[in-house]
């Protein structure tokens, strides 16, 4: 099991690689996206599983009564977005919560808000990753399981290993070879990325800390060069190449990886080969954009070979994403649809389908239903408007100021007990009309979870 969890890692290098393309495709687009909105949520507890239903209501009394209102804003040059949330109590407009969460271009997020008073919270996205671990560790939260699939902390983890192949396969021409010493050399830059990259090295902790045999784990990974040097074997490969499609073949012929790309589609495959694990790794990534809308698919899997030890899983992780007739820009008309579905032994088993409906005038509407129960209820209804907006430019700011507020990801005890203490006031006046009008289900369903991770204990010390 543990080769398996680092083969698995090893197939995320070339998911970050596709999610690479597709930020370069998106650098050639406008200058700046903004966005109004005004949305609101039904959440139906029904058809979540029967143990659960009685939680969820609460949750789902507490989403359903509320609107949400505000501005999005998202910079492609500096990577950078704008924020402002409205939250208003749909049975009294008068009451609401309100933030303001922005990035900086040096690389900060910063949270202002009237619930914080005249304090302010900042942090970086480089820290989610270690945030998540030290979640994981003192309050068995499960956030690592989500951060671990962020496109970012993806792309951010993985980039080292795909500079590298990308810098001594990049100019490869049909009448080339792929010497095995090129990939040697690739696989001792994977050894040193492995062992001194801060990014890839917090990525890896996240995923294997909630492990038990975690440690055991790591040492596998650390092996991932050489799985991959044993992969192609020991002679060179064939090379099949041209401006737009990279395909690398085994000495027999066969194919073993293709890559291609175009103005408007990329493709990645990684061949299905068994391997001296018993299991058979697989990875698609399809993308094209045709006529305004866009259609992409992206399909990895680890399955037990059929010579393999039948005792052995049938599958130890399968995931399955795609989406059709996506429109490119907003407002437009569109009948889209977005799929998801995941399971095996490293994977929570689920599967959802989101079907969406947009119009020229800003109208959204969205249900996302669980997939596996075809013509049941959707769990989730959106409804409302999003609207191109006219940016008012960045909000001013001295970055000084960031060095002397609060930092998310490094609270502790004083700083957290400091914290509390400057936005209590301001906290207290906010919320208080808003809770008034909140369902009573609604917050005792908070009040389980903070007990039940022990968040409840740590606030009332403070």
């Amino acid at each position: 099991m543990k080769r398996l969890i680092a083969l698995w890692i090893a197939l995320m290098m070339i998911l970050a690689g596709t999610a690479a393309a597709a930020e370069d495709s998106a650098k050639e687009g406008p200058e700046v996206f903004s966005y109004d909105y005004d949305l609101r949520f039904q959440l139906d507890a029904e058809t979540f599983p029967r143990r659960e239903r009685r939680h969820a209501q609460g949750y789902a009394d507490l989403l359903n009564a509320l609107e949400f209102r505000g501005n999005f804003t998202w910079i492609p040059k500096t990577k950078s977005m704008d924020l402002r949330l409205e939250i208003v109590s749909a049975a009294n407009p008068d009451v609401s919560l309100s933030l303001h969460l922005f990035g900086l271009p040096e690389h900060w997020l910063r949270v202002e808000s009237p619930l914080l008073g005249e304090e302010a919270i900042c942090f970086q996205p480089d820290g989610l990753m270690a945030f998540a671990q030290r979640a994981w560790e003192t309050f068995q939260l499960p956030l690592v399981k989500g951060m671990i699939l962020i496109p970012r902390t993806i792309t951010d983890a993985f980039d080292c290993l795909l500079d590298a192949w990308e810098r001594e396969t990049g100019d490869l021409r049909s009448t080339d070879a792929l010497p095995h010493e090129t990939l040697e050399k690739i696989a001792e830059e994977w050894r040193e990325a492995l062992e001194t990259d801060e990014d890839l090295r917090k990525w890896i902790l996240a995923v294997t800390e909630p492990l038990a045999d975690g440690e055991l784990v790591r040492k596998e990974i650390m092996m991932i060069p050489d799985m991959m040097l044993a992969a192609f074997g020991k002679e060179d490969l064939v090379v099949d190449s041209n401006n737009r499609k990279l395909i690398l073949c085994d000495p027999d012929e066969k194919p073993i990886f293709l890559r291609t790309d175009s103005a408007h589609a990329h493709q990645r495959v990684l061949f299905p080969k068994e391997t001296e694990l018993d299991y058979i790794p697989a990875l698609t990534y399809e993308e094209e954009e045709k006529d305004g809308f866009l259609t992409v698919g992206l399909a990895a899997s680890l399955s037990r070979s059929a010579s393999a030890d039948a005792q052995l899983p049938d599958s130890i992780m399968h995931m399955e994403i795609r989406g059709e007739r996506i429109p490119e820009s907003f407002p437009a008309d569109s009948d889209f649809t977005a799929s998801i579905s995941m399971g095996g032994c490293m994977l929570t088993e689920c599967s959802f389908l989101l079907n969406g409906k947009t119009g020229a005038n800003g109208r959204v509407h969205l249900e996302l239903s669980m997939a596996d129960t075809p013509g049941s209820s959707p769990a989730l209804i959106c409804d409302g408007t999003v609207t191109p907006a006219r940016w008012e430019g960045p909000t001013e700011y001295f970055i000084a100021d960031i060095h002397t507020e609060y930092n998310l990801f490094a609270l502790g005890d004083q700083s957290l007990s400091a914290l509390v203490h400057g936005a209590e006031k301001g906290f207290v006046a906010e919320i208080i009309d808003f809770l008034y009008e909140m369902p009573a289900s609604a917050c005792q369903s908070i009040l389980d979870d903070l007990e039940r991770y022990g968040l409840l204990q740590t606030i009332m010390q403070q």
